[in-house]
């Protein structure tokens, strides 16, 4: 099974993020830190190196992941000579971080100002990453204020906004984009646990056996059924699925088993962090081709 999910306007913001990007002087590319290497787009990644941009990494959801996978991460993003940092939206960790590095930055573009003669600048930065990743919510957080919209739908941010901190820096926030292209099973599940896709468009039966079966490797089954009982460990998908329905009292009329509401339960309780922090890829497994921080 793969999927392809692309639309119009999604097309048009990457190409108003790639025109954009003359204004700036640093990217900072969230990236949900539930599932880094799915939500990073390369391509993007390398036109931006091409033409002179810093890239920052930002590991968003930093609370809902593993910290020690997330710590991986970061030391893994940072290897290729990029700046990268976790943060939490919910609790603030990782912000004081974020600044220092801003504000590192910026004192290097005020440097080099100087240097040409130039007595003001103001450091520039856009702020990309996929639907939903939470970029509305870190400029809150920056700011201190909520200039910026958020919601908890994908693609509440339409256009192009833009935010100034204090000491000079100025964000710009962008609409979130995608990789185009065809997604594997595997990316599909990540971006449907971390809520990058909307639920109404997603092939939630064709999820469901992924699903079902991260679940059980995770050893997540009890919480998922609770005082129930649940069919053995290693039982098929369906059956572990047929299960959960009856547990949890999933059913249409004439008692048929409710399989959607059931898929749908999953990766609420998933996205919410209802169950932990969850890690669904590890950088010496999934992580894509390096972008380094400048190309030869």
């Amino acid at each position: 099974m793969t999927f392809t999910w692309f639309p119009g306007h999604m097309r048009k913001a990457l190409r108003r993020i790639e025109a954009d990007a003359r204004l700036v002087d640093l990217v900072l590319l969230l990236l949900d830190a539930r599932a880094p290497a799915t939500s990073r787009n390369v391509t993007l990644e390398r036109t931006l190196v091409r033409r002179g941009k810093r890239l920052l990494f930002v590991l968003s959801k930093a609370d809902m992941a593993d910290p020690a996978v997330t710590q991986a991460w970061v030391r893994d993003l940072q290897r290729d000579g990029h700046d990268a940092v976790a943060i939490s939206g919910k609790t603030g960790a990782g912000r004081a971080v974020l600044l220092q590095i801003l504000q590192a930055r910026h004192k290097e573009s005020l440097d080099a100002a100087r240097r040409r003669d130039i007595q003001h600048t103001v450091l520039r930065c856009m702020v990309v990453g996929v639907p939903n990743v939470g970029k509305s919510t870190l400029i809150n957080k920056l700011s201190g204020a909520a200039r910026a919209k958020t919601g908890k739908l994908p693609g509440v941010t339409r256009g192009p906004q833009w935010v100034r901190l204090a000491d000079g820096i100025e964000l710009l926030d962008t609409p979130g984009v995608m990789l185009p292209g065809r997604l594997d099973p595997e990316s599909l599940l990540s971006l449907a646990v971390t809520g990058t896709i909307k639920e109404e468009v997603l092939p939630l039966s064709d999820l469901a056996p992924g699903l079902a079966e991260l679940i059980q490797a995770r050893g997540l089954g009890s919480h998922a059924f609770g005082n129930r009982p649940q069919p053995p460990e290693g039982a098929p998908w369906h059956e572990w699925l047929q299960a959960l329905c009856r547990a949890q009292g999933f059913l249409l009329p004439g008692s048929e088993l409710d399989e959607r509401r059931a898929i749908l339960f999953l990766l609420k309780a998933l996205r919410d962090g209802r169950w932990g922090p969850l890690s669904l890829e590890r950088p010496e497994v999934d992580a894509p081709r390096h972008v380094p921080a400048a190309l030869m």
